[in-house]
């Protein structure tokens, strides 16, 4: 059985009052009894007091309009339909009624049908606004429970170490975290509702809304490396790695991306790239490096003919600069000769250490005569170029060189630099400071 709705009857006229009490029993409503207008204020300041009166226009303590106005003052209570019964029937004074704060006002005598219609209307306006402010309430326990989701994830968003960004479909910032305000150089609220070419000018903003509809149009993970100048001015290399989002239809509602900024593992890379194929103690070539572009180079003698010429430089009396000098000399020594050749040498050309004193140049497009004149030129720019080594006095140095063409009959690299060898230390047994030609490039022409 449903709880009777209550009704305040604030009326000052004890007949009146009951007569209306008993009418409102008889339809089925709970009338609660007030003989004044402050006490009609207190029990309607009840928490569980009723939201709806019939308010008498004339009452002692305080009168229908001045209760109607301090309902007014209380915006943190229900709303109260009230309902004005006068004897004063003019238009005007029913227009004064309801300006004043009343929801209606019927003139005295009351008609019971009448009032049964203007109770029934003032019961559904309570039941609406009852309605309405239990959705007021469900809305902003939704509101208040999306704002904590929300800043959930805008910490989970910041404790990220990397930048994250994510966008809708139609290319908007829907957010992002504090790692990615710092590349951009912008707060967030100067993201949020912007696009990419709001954001990076240029080619940058073109590169990645083509990114970004590859990415919409072939999978739901994308993952690409792009150089990006951060907003301090440093320019970074960047791992991106971007996916997809739905909404709860299943339609592609927008991209959730990070940053991953590579530069160091890239930099570490190049030295690591650097150390495997470089001399440590010169910075030319290393052997291994050297073989390898040199078997290219075979390779290609092999397969199209052409010409190349290799060359073995050994360092003559070396063991005397270390024995007499020191090692830290001999070093030197071996830089100056590095150095010196490389200095000489055209831009294409291959120059590198192959061990001990022991160098390697390879003359890509070169006939043997050729080599032998470029054999010449690092010989004499040797001999004639004083070696000052720290502390000690200036002397020159001088090298013993073996020159081999790369020949197409030639099974691999090894097979010339032997030939090469074999030349250069019949130069040495020759006298040193001097070029030989391998035997099987006798034929200089």
């Amino acid at each position: 059985m449903s709880t009777p709705f209550k009704v305040l009857v604030a009326e000052d006229d004890e007949p009146t009052r009951q007569i209306l009490c008993r009418r409102l029993r008889d339809w089925d409503y709970e009338p609660i009894e007030a003989a004044d207008g402050e006490e009609a204020l207190r029990v309607l300041a009840e928490p569980d007091g009723p939201r709806m009166v019939l308010l008498d226009w004339i009452l002692p303590g305080a009168d229908g309009l001045e209760v109607c106005r301090e309902l007014d003052r209380r915006p943190n209570q229900p709303r109260i339909y009230r309902i004005i019964l006068t004897i004063k029937n003019k238009q005007e004074d029913m227009i004064r009624a309801l300006d004043g704060g009343a929801d209606d006002c019927i003139a005295k005598p009351v008609s019971p049908t009448l009032l049964r219609s203007r109770l029934n209307v003032g019961r559904r306006f309570v039941d609406l606004d009852a309605k309405l402010h239990e959705k007021a309430r469900e809305l902003q326990a939704l509101a208040h429970e999306m704002a904590t989701q929300y800043m959930f994830q805008k910490a989970l968003l910041d404790a990220v170490p990397i930048p994250v960004f994510v966008k809708d479909y139609e290319g908007y910032y829907l957010a992002c975290n504090n790692e990615y305000t710092k590349v951009v150089g912008l707060p967030e609220h100067e993201i949020i509702g912007k696009t990419l070419f709001d954001i990076w000018k240029g080619e940058p903003a073109v590169l990645y809304k083509r990114m970004d509809d590859e990415l919409y149009e072939k999978g739901t993970v994308q993952q690409y490396e792009a150089p990006v100048q951060y907003a301090d001015g440093a320019r970074r290399e960047v791992i991106f790695q971007k996916a997809v989002f739905k909404d709860p239809e299943g339609g592609k509602a927008g991209i959730v991306g990070a940053m991953l900024d590579i530069t160091e593992r890239k930099n570490l890379e190049r030295e690591l790239g650097r150390l495997a194929t470089t001399d440590a103690l010169t910075g030319v070539m290393n052997r291994r490096h050297f073989i390898e572009l040199a078997e290219k180079e075979l390779a290609r003698v092999k397969r199209y003919g052409g010409d190349a010429a290799l060359l073995i430089l050994d360092l003559d009396h070396f063991k005397k600069i270390n024995d007499t000098y020191g090692h830290s000399t001999g070093d030197e020594a071996l830089k100056f000769v590095s150095n010196t050749c490389v200095a000489s040498l055209r831009e294409g050309d291959l120059f590198g250490r192959l061990g001990g004193e022991e160098f390697a140049v390879l003359l890509p497009q070169t006939p043997p005569l050729r080599g032998i004149e470029v054999a010449e030129r690092l010989r004499k720019a040797l001999s004639t170029t004083a070696f000052h080594p720290e502390g000690g006095k200036p002397h020159l140095l001088t090298v013993s060189i073996g020159v081999a063409a790369l020949l197409p009959s030639d099974k691999n690299i090894d097979t010339v630099i032997e030939r090469a060898d074999v030349a250069m230390y019949r130069a040495k047994d020759n006298g040193r400071n001097r070029v030989e030609m391998g035997e099987a490039g006798s034929d200089l022409t």
